[in-house]
């Protein structure tokens, strides 16, 4: 999908109507989806909220009592809702990549931007996530990076796979990684005007990554159009 998204210190600029935030944890993907949204005009969802309030509990709560699975199973709906919007940035929990199907709505629906960074990095930036219980994978965890460190690898090929654009995030403020995010967003905007699809023709047999590319060209066309002016 394609449309005029309207940056709030330029002029407009044609880019995806979603954009998705995926990456190891601790990287930074809520921080910087607040302000990547707030800069592109876009509204920001984060998945793990949306299961937040689809489960009435805390993350913490919810993996004590039903366990990770039903976590994946309520964060898979999340993404599903997210995906049947437009003008979004998507911040989209960790492990989420894992699931063959939130790879394909994410990549039908949204341009997946996944932020990395070094484990020494991601250990400074989820501490207090770790003390406030938010973080059930790394509770009773005495070596955090370790534990960190050993997440990202072990998701590292899923990421990448999910991803239509990287950026590292070591070292760097928010304010540089938005700044990276809305660049490389820009280069594929002018591939998409060049004519090289944002996202992949759908294989035969795959009705819902099918239906997207059809909705992605419409939105295209109708981007193209002239506008009437308003009247006011």
């Amino acid at each position: 999908m394609v449309g005029d998204v309207h940056r709030a210190d330029g002029p407009g600029q044609r880019l995806p109507d979603n954009v998705a935030l995926i990456g190891p944890m601790g990287v930074g993907k809520s921080t910087a989806g607040r302000k990547l949204a707030a800069r592109l005009g876009l509204v920001y969802v984060d998945t793990d909220e949306l299961v937040i309030e689809a489960a009435g509990r805390s993350v913490s709560e919810l993996f004590a009592a039903h366990g990770e699975g039903e976590f994946r199973r309520l964060e898979a709906d999340a993404i599903r809702a997210a995906c049947e919007r437009t003008g979004l940035v998507i911040s989209v929990g960790g492990g989420a990549i894992l699931r063959a199907e939130n790879v394909e709505r994410l990549r039908a629906n949204a341009v997946v931007v996944l932020l990395d960074g070094d484990p020494l990095t991601l250990a400074s930036r989820v501490g207090r996530g770790v003390r406030d219980g938010s973080r059930p994978l790394l509770e009773g965890v005495e070596d955090v990076a370790a534990r960190l460190a050993a997440l990202r690898d072990e998701r590292a090929d899923a990421h990448a796979g999910a991803a239509h654009v990287t950026i590292d995030t070591s070292g760097a403020s928010t304010r540089a990684t938005v700044g990276a995010i809305v660049e490389a967003l820009t280069g594929l905007a002018r591939e998409a005007a060049d004519g090289e699809p944002l996202v992949p023709e759908a294989a035969d047999g795959d009705e819902d990554a099918r239906a997207a590319a059809d909705r992605e060209r419409d939105a295209r066309a109708a981007a193209d159009r002239p506008r009437p002016e308003a009247h006011t």
